[in-house]
């Protein structure tokens, strides 16, 4: 499958990932994980869209890897503003 070279399809695969996680950790009836684990699947998220736009660099698709790393960047700023108590050491 040939990936487009295409910011905006970049940002909108970036947010995937992002969304999917959001919705699996945070459905009102299912609860899934403790509030320490609801952090490490974000960051296990993330680093699927990190490992997706590395792929993405290296096949010279640098359009659609920016996009990727934008909304990797916004999803990780916004886990960590959602979860910021759990980051106080």
């Amino acid at each position: 499958m040939e990936i487009r070279n295409n910011f905006w399809v970049g940002c909108a695969l970036g947010l995937l990932f992002p969304a999917v996680g959001f919705i699996i950790i945070y459905a009102p009836t299912l609860q899934l994980f403790s509030e320490q684990k609801q952090m490490a699947f974000f960051f296990l998220v993330i680093a699927i869209n990190l490992g997706i736009m590395r792929y993405t660099y290296k096949k010279k698709k640098d359009k659609f890897s920016r996009g990727v790393l934008l909304s990797t960047g916004l999803a990780f700023f916004y886990f960590v503003f959602i979860n910021k108590h759990l980051l106080s050491f």
